[in-house]
């Protein structure tokens, strides 16, 4: 029997709550993209009409860091932030770190940042706390930023440390 990787999801979601877990399932976060009828803000953020984040073959992409955590953390990845091919200033990759942040202080301290130019649009970010990672997570996974929409994910702590030396 082949499923479907939404069908795969749920089931993993269905096992993981059977074993008493909290799971992050970004096809279905309450609340996503909430915060206006398709407003901007001064960051370049706005939500989209429908809240909803489209599956696209990027949702399955992974970063430097490996596989989305299936718990939250502190770290997120977000991803198509940007296109480097498109980007001409100099300091585009600061640019849009300072966006990000400017964005996500909304909902906590960020204690690391770091845009990937090397990847398709993955912005890496550590929350001092675990709430203020996932308020953040919640807020943003589905909006816009420059006419992208962009998924948001957890990554794991260990890791991220790690590869970061945080």
């Amino acid at each position: 029997m082949k499923l479907s990787s939404h069908a795969r999801a749920a089931l993993m979601n269905r096992l993981a709550n059977s074993a008493g877990l909290q799971t992050n399932n970004p096809y279905n976060v309450p609340g996503a993209g909430s915060g206006g009828a398709g407003g901007m803000s001064s960051s370049g953020f706005h939500s989209g009409s429908t809240g909803k984040v489209m599956p696209s073959p990027l949702s399955y992409d992974q970063g430097v860091l490996g596989p989305a955590s299936p718990r939250p953390t502190q770290c997120l990845l977000i991803k198509n932030m940007f296109d480097a091919s498109e980007e001409s200033d100099p300091n585009w990759a600061h640019d849009i770190e300072q966006d990000v942040t400017d964005e996500c202080t909304k909902y906590g301290t960020v204690s690391h940042i770091h845009a990937d130019p090397q990847s398709k649009g993955f912005v890496y970010l550590k929350f001092a706390t675990l709430q203020s990672a996932v308020a953040a997570q919640k807020a943003l996974h589905g909006r816009w930023f420059a006419g992208r929409q962009i998924v948001v994910e957890f990554q794991f702590l260990q890791i991220y440390n790690n590869h970061f030396k945080c």
